[in-house]
């Protein structure tokens, strides 16, 4: 997915991921925009990967807040869980990543391995 895709409010009005990558896929996402709409707040985290591997940059992530779950915001704009899982994420921005939470997590990462470089 590249070149100015757009996800605006992509998920349930009960919470949820705009994305979700599951089943072992490889997803590379880049030159997009990932975001609830200013007037919708409602709990939807930008990425989520369950299963598999993320190369996300040059992309704008904002107006995103997870929903709570044991007691804990975690992973607003991308939450990598479970051990096996690779991500890549560089050149990113990460823009109002809460709304309700401001020390919630914009990233959590759960996966086996990482590069994570110049996001701002």
């Amino acid at each position: 997915m590249s070149n100015s895709c757009n996800f605006d409010c992509n998920s349930k009005s009960t919470a949820g991921s705009q994305i979700l990558i599951n089943e072992n896929a490889s997803i590379e996402i880049s030159n997009s925009t990932i975001h609830i709409s200013d007037n919708i707040k409602l709990p939807s985290r930008g990425i989520e990967l369950l299963d598999g591997m993320l190369n996300v940059h040059h992309s704008i992530f904002t107006n995103l807040e997870a929903p709570v779950q044991n007691s804990l915001r975690e992973g607003n704009a991308i939450l990598v869980s479970r051990f096996k899982n690779n991500a890549i994420i560089e050149d990113n921005q990460f823009i109002d990543c809460y709304y309700t939470d401001q020390f919630s997590f914009i990233i959590k990462f759960d996966g086996n391995s990482l590069d994570f470089f110049r996001n701002t």
